[in-house]
């Protein structure tokens, strides 16, 4: 499994970090701005993410389709 390379990383946390402090002053206080923001950012990179809120379930299906 490959892992997320590190400029990705760095990069996404720079961008929500800057962005929301920028917004809010202090971003532990806005958990669900973050979490937007870390899907904005992960699309710069060509991620698709979605944000979840409340009870949710979900299938994972494997490489090997188990």
């Amino acid at each position: 499994m490959d892992s997320t390379p590190l400029e990705v990383i760095a990069n996404v946390s720079r961008v929500v970090s800057k962005t929301v402090d920028r917004i809010t002053g202090e971003r532990s206080d806005y958990p669900l701005l973050v979490a937007a923001a870390c899907v904005e950012a992960l699309k710069l990179h060509g991620v698709e993410s979605r944000v979840m809120y409340g009870q949710v379930a979900w299938i994972e299906v494997m490489d090997d389709h188990s």
